[in-house]
Formats: structure tokens, sequence, C-alpha cells
């Protein structure tokens, strides 16, 4: 069976790859269609969809016919000659269906700005309003029919009693007109709109309208119920349920859901065009006259707007608040109160912004909002969030401390809500827009990382982008080395949530043991005591519990068979990313001390890595460039981790799988242990490297000699870097460049004449041991070149380019060149 994703596109490739010769019989059959005198049908419907796919996924730019545009426009502005038989309900919806799909072609087809447009003057008895003007603003701003408009929709809202499908249409464009060209609408025009506001949201009657299909009237209207069913005893909000609504009630509606977008696009653009006055440099005179006039008028209409609308959308928003303290009568009635909590929280936040004389007493109606959600068993996560977002603004004017609030959704709320997408969503652009706040002014994202990487392990390819921008705030001296823990574990995170997942649904559905054996085994692994405390601490809600655990490994197996788990490997990649920005954040801004711990670790968890093909590779291509530029930027650390650097180099076994770990590490060895880097390099600390290098030399190339396997290039490279390494001790070590000549003349030998190495391996090594060896005879050579100063490096030795010496050498350059 095609999904219907599949279905989609394969509508989408018909009407891209269309002929221009279907177009035009497209064409020609609905103008004969439309033609025809009679009333619309479904197979008119039909035809408007196609052209509506054609006129949007063709390749090809297609125009229409001019006779079928302008029939087009008639059938919107309700000028066409139609339904002339009896208006059923099937015959109202085809006709409205035909209207919807004629304003959506125009939109796009119609000129834009800068063009003329054919749309026809736009009256209050039209019908089909709302599709009229929706083409009338997609022309843009350029064309003096939409400040006309603009104009004729305030004149529509304010006048009593007009018609109410009329007054919703232009409420609906008035906001977009704010938003989008506010400087259509003049300071007395937003007045005028927002008393309208203000009169709708607090006017609305409460009694419920009659049925308009019973002849005989009521004659005692019945009052409109709150949402537990007790009859409403305060003024209507969205929250007073109602059989039948009265327009006026279905404005107040209206009304609240546009409300936070017009005190948007209104009176915050009007609060920034202030702020940015008193902000910018004032010009003499007749400049500072003029701004003042500004910032006074921009004042005075602030004061109006307030009264005419703030209080009274203040008002309704508390009342809807307390709404949602009532516990529902209909279970699906839930939803709506979560909707309309959050909105309401969301507005207040703005009006708070506004004016901030209100926020001592808004403050504890959400606060006590708040506690009521978190501790009923209904939980409501986006209006916690709005909460919490109200906290984070507000808390310091009343010396609020919302830590707890903040832990109790951190560690509650996301522990149970990670898996849903929507929450998932929300939670991260939270996360985003207080992004700063939460790292400086709390230690939220410190206790509770675990947790919030479980959205990105449970969402790896939708979060990945947003979680590099977090990780770093994420990352502290204290976290930094369970943080590198969880990171490289992230995979085994991801198989744990499958693992509790299928626990879940096999608790709900025992059948589905029928049908995936699988999964009970997974679920058995999952609940055995002894393995508990590994699922546990995976799981974790809060860091600061271990930086990991012991015998890894024993996690590693019993999550084996999740390996190949397509959400497992999308998070493995993640973890890649992931990681990078890890040690961009700890190199750039970690103290030497934390670096003193991580480089044990990082040694350490490179024979410690989940079994994902491929995964073990790419992780120690990632650690062994960072331990480069860990020791690059603090070379001391091959002094102080000296003990843990020998322990790793003393045992050829662990090498096995970790090549790349160990040549960066030998490379490492010779390149930083030097004076020239740190004064405690002396001649018996660079002996100590010396004994442990040489036998390893010697061990690992009897170990290639005696190899049954083909020779890998690691394993040449790991030779060669060996021999650069001793040669580099012996260059800072003077007494040791007899025993290293020995060595390497020796070692190159025997590799020379074995059979079970390559002849370019051995012209590799060969060629290395000579130059080397014929180097370390001239030892004040041999320390200059194998060991440069740091000077040579950043090319601060020569200053003076004039100099005679350098002149001479750029000479000699040339003629060798």
């Amino acid at each position: 069976m095609a999904t219907p994703i599949g279905g989609f596109l394969s509508v989408i490739n018909k009407y891209r790859n269309v002929s221009e010769s279907e177009t035009k019989a497209l064409f020609g059959t609905v103008l004969g269609s439309l033609n025809s005198g009679a009333d619309f049908s479904t197979a008119d419907v039909n035809y408007l969809r196609q052209i509506k796919l054609v006129t949007s996924y063709s390749n090809d730019n297609q125009s229409l016919p001019e006779e079928l545009l302008n029939i087009l426009v008639k059938i919107v502005s309700g000028t066409w000659p139609s339904h002339s038989g009896p208006q059923g309900k099937h015959t109202n919806l085809i006709n409205h269906a035909v209207v919807v799909l004629s304003g959506s072609i125009l939109q796009s087809l119609l000129p834009r700005d800068g063009e003329s447009s054919s749309t026809p003057t736009i009256e209050p008895k039209q019908q089909n309003i709302a599709s009229l003007l929706a083409v009338v603003f997609a022309q843009g701003r350029e064309h003096d029919r939409l400040a006309k408009l603009a104009s004729q929709m305030v004149r529509w809202v304010s006048t009593m009693g007009f018609d109410y499908q009329v007054q919703c249409s232009a409420l609906h464009y008035l906001v977009h007109t704010a938003k989008l060209y506010k400087e259509l609408l003049s300071e007395d025009q937003i007045f005028v709109v927002s008393s309208q506001f203000s009169d709708w949201l607090s006017n609305a009657s409460i009694e419920q309208s009659q049925n308009p299909l019973l002849k005989q009237k009521s004659k005692k209207p019945e009052l409109v119920t709150e949402i537990d069913g007790s009859d409403c005893d305060e003024f209507f909000t969205l929250l007073s349920l109602s059989q039948y609504y009265s327009p006026d009630q279905l404005m107040n509606i209206h009304t609240f859901s546009a409300l936070r977008s017009w005190l948007e696009a209104t009176f915050v653009s009007n609060l920034k065009s202030m702020e940015d006055v008193s902000k910018s440099s004032l010009p003499p005179s007749d400049g500072r006259h003029s701004t003042e006039q500004t910032s006074k008028s921009a004042k005075r209409f602030s004061k109006r707007a307030k009264e005419a609308l703030l209080d009274k959308a203040c008002e309704y928003c508390l009342r809807v608040l307390d709404q949602c303290s009532r516990r529902p009568s209909k279970s699906y009635d839930v939803e709506l109160l979560h909707a309309c909590a959050t909105e309401a929280i969301f507005t207040l936040d703005l009006l708070c912004s506004l004016d901030p004389t209100l926020i001592p007493k808004l403050f504890p109606a959400i606060k006590t909002f708040h506690s009521e959600v978190t501790e009923g068993s209904t939980t409501y996560p986006r209006a916690v969030l709005a909460a919490l977002q109200f906290f984070i603004n507000y808390g310091e004017n009343v010396v609020f401390n919302a830590q707890a609030a903040l832990e109790d959704f951190f560690e509650k709320v996301i522990g149970n809500l990670y898996k849903d997408p929507f929450f998932a969503f929300d939670a991260v652009t939270f996360l985003h827009d207080n992004l700063e706040k939460l790292c400086y002014k709390t230690l939220i994202l410190e206790q509770f990382f675990p947790n919030l990487l479980k959205i990105l392990a449970w969402n790896p390819r939708t979060f990945l982008g947003d979680y590099i921008e977090i990780l770093p705030a994420m990352i502290s001296q204290t976290t930094s080395i369970e943080m590198f823990h969880t990171l490289l574990d992230l995979p085994c995170t991801t198989a744990a949530l499958e693992f509790h997942k299928r626990s879940e649904l096999l608790a709900i559905n025992p059948v589905l043991t029928d049908i995936k054996p699988d999964w009970v085994k997974s679920v058995d692994l999952m609940q055995k005591p002894e393995n508990k405390p590994w699922f546990n601490f995976v799981l974790r809600a809060k860091g600061g519990q271990g930086d990991t655990i012991n015998k890894l490994q024993i996690l590693h197996s019993l999550l084996s068979s999740m390996s190949t788990h397509p959400r497992v490997l999308y998070t493995a990649e993640s973890v890649l990313v992931l990681l990078r920005v890890f040690f961009n954040t700890v190199c750039e801004y970690a103290e030497y001390d934390l670096m003193t711990n991580l480089v044990p670790v990082i040694i350490e968890r490179t024979s410690l890595v989940y079994g994902i093909q491929g995964y073990r590779e790419e992780i120690h291509g990632i650690l062994a460039s960072q331990l480069l530029e860990i020791f690059k930027k603090h070379p001391a650390l091959v002094v102080d981790q000296q003990r843990e650097l020998l322990d790793s180099l003393s045992t050829p076994k662990n090498m096995e799988g970790r090549e790349n770990i160990f040549i960066q590490l030998v490379w490492i060895i010779g390149e930083y242990s030097s004076p020239a880097h740190d004064i405690r390099c002396t001649t018996e600390f660079i002996q100590k490297y010396y004994e442990t290098l040489e036998a390893l030399f010697y061990e690992n190339s009897m170990n290639l000699q005696a190899s049954d396997s083909p020779i890998e290039s690691n394993s040449v490279e790991l030779v060669a870097t060996m021999m650069s390494t001793l040669a580099k001790l012996a260059s800072q070590c003077q007494n040791l460049i007899p025993r290293v000549i020995l060595c390497l003349t020796k070692v190159s030998q025997q590799m020379n004449k074995s059979n079970k190495i390559g002849a370019e391996e051995k012209m590799i090594i060969r060629s290395r041991s000579t130059e080397y060896v014929n180097l370390l005879k001239f030892p004040d050579i041999a320390g200059v070149i194998l060991s440069p100063p740091p000077e040579i490096l950043s090319g601060t030795l020569h200053k003076d380019a004039n100099s005679s010496s350098v002149l001479l050498m750029r000479a000699i350059a040339r003629l060798v060149d």
C-alpha cells in the first residue's frame, strides 16, 4: 500500500511535468464548464484543483487565459451568474469550495507590487469578502487599493451592528495589515480598533443564543456555562461554553485569538520606536525638538492605548486563568484549557512588557496557576513553559527565584514527555530563547543535561542543529568530564530509551509478545535486577552522579542488539558532530586543571566505545585530532601526564584497534618533550620516555616481522613516528644519540631482511632510518632541525628583514630552487 506522502509526491511530480498541450486542454475544459450557465458541480471543483496544482508545481511558468482569469475574479467577488437552482447543504459546500479555490489561484497569479491589478473594489455587501481580502493582500503594499481598504476595514470594525462575518474578516486582515504595513494605519485608527477590541472582550452576552432552526423561541434564555458545567456568573470568555453562540460571543472569541498579534504589531513596535528615539543621538536645535515631539506623541498614544485595551486584556486573561483552574466536565475540553491557558499567559507576559506596573498584580496569579498545574494530575506542558518564561522575564522585579520551578520542569516534565515531538520542539525553543539566562543565572543546564540530551537522543535528526548551539551552555568546569562520557554513550541512551518504550507498550498491550519476540527479550534484559543499575544510570535525569560507570562494556553488551537500529545510528552520527563542538568549547574556555583530568579519560575511553559499525573508527579519528589540539595549547601536559602516557604506551596489547591514538601520543611526546616548552623537561625526564618508547619500538618491530597478516599502512606510520620521536628525544638529550643510532640501524636492517614486509614499506623505513642516523651524527644541527625553537616555528626569530644573514639565506634558497 502506498503511503500518503508517497501519493502526494506522485501527484506533485505529475503536475510538475505537465505538457503545454495538456495545460491548454485543461483551461479549455474549465472555460467550457464555467460558461455553460449551470450551477457549480464537483467537476468544477476538480478542474480548479488541477489548475491550482498546475500553477503551483509546473516547471514552466503557467499563466491563465484572460477570459478565465476574469471569470475567477467574478466568482470570488460574487458577481458570476450561477446558483440558479435550490441551495441545499451539498450545493453550498460546492459553491464554497469553488470560491476558495478561485481565490487561492488568484493569490498566486494576480499582479504583485508595482503592477496593475484587475481586482474589483470591495464593498461590504459583496459575497465572499474573506476571499476577496486575501486576493488583495496577496498583491502587496504599493497598490492604492490596500491603503483605502485599511480605512474601509477600520470603519467596518468600528460600526455597531455591522455584519458579523464581515467584521470577523476585517479584524483578521487588520491584524495582518498592522504586522506587514503598519504605516497604513494612523495612530487614531489603531486607537479606534483597540477600543473595539476592548469592547468585544468585555461586553459579550452571557446568555446562550437561541437555536436558529427552531421557529418558536424560548422565552427564558439560558446562561452559558463554565468549563465544569456550572452557570457562568462573570463576563463571557472563550472558555464559556454554549450550545449556540451569538455574533458578539463569536467576535469575543475571534478577538482573543487575535489579541496578542495585535498588541505585538502595534503597541510593541511603538514601544521599540520610543526606545530607539531615546537612545539615538540628538541632532542640534530643530532635530532635538522633532525628536522630543515624536517621543511625547508616542507616549500619549501609549497612554490612550493602555486605557483603551490593556486593562481589559489583562482582566480577560486573568479570568481565563481562573477558568482553567476548574475541572472540565468533558475529557476533550482538557486540550482547550491547555491552549487557552498558554495563550493567556503569553498575552500577560506581553502586557507586562508594555506596562511594567502590571507585574506585581499579575505575578501571584501566574504563580498560583503554575502551582495548580504542576501539583495536579493533568499536565499542561506548554502552559508550564509559558509560566516559566514569565518567571524568567519578570522574577527579578518581584524578587522571585524560579530555580525550584525550573528544576521541577527539567527533571519531571522533560523526563516524562521527551518523546512527544510537539513538546520537544517547545522545550528546545524555550532553551534557545533563554539560553543566556539559564546559563549564567541558574545551574539548570549543568544539573539536568542528561535529561536534556534525551530529547536529542530520541530525535537525533530533528534537533542536531539546535543542540550544536545549546551544548556549549551545558558544559562547565564541573560537568565537562561527565558530559564527555555522556556524549560518547549517547547511542546507548537512545538504545535504552527504545527498551523503555518497548517496556511501556508491552505493559499496555501484552498481546504484542506474540508479534515481536525480540521486544520481550530486550524488556527482560532491562527488568533483570542485576541489569537495572546500568539502565538507571544511562537514563538518569540529573548529572553529578558520577562521571561514568564501572565495567561499561557490560552495558554495551546488553545493548548490542540495538547497534543497527536506525535511531541509534542517527544518534551516533550526531555524536560525531557534538564531540567537535564539545572539544572546541573546552579547548577555548577550560582551565588547565580540567585538561589534566580530561586527557587520561580520553585515552581510557578509546578502548570503551559502543559497538556500532564504523563508530569506533570515527571516534578514534576525532579523539586523536583533539589530543593534538589539547597538547598544542598546553604542552606542559607532557610533563604532568607522564605517568598516564607511559602506562598507555608500555603495553603493546593496548595498541590493537587504537593505532591512530598511539601514533598521536608518540608524536606528541617527541614534539613537546623539550625544555623550550617546559623547563621541567630534564635529562632524567626525557630518559623515562625514551626507555619506554625504545622497548615499545623493538617489540612492535618484532611483532610486525612475525605477523602472518598483511602489514597495514598505519603500522608503518607508527614505526616511522616512533623513529621520529626517538630521534627528537635524542636531539634534546645527547647522551641518547648512540643508543638511538644503534636502535634505528638495527631495526631498519632487521625489517629490511624480513620477507613479511613489502618493498614499499621497506623503502620508507630504510630511508627514514638513514635520514635520522645521518642527522644525529651532527648533534647541534639535529637539535635545531628535529626540535626547532618556538621562535622559528612562529616566524619571529629574524625580525630584521634587511639583515645580511636573511638576505644571504634568501639568495641561497633561490639558487637551491
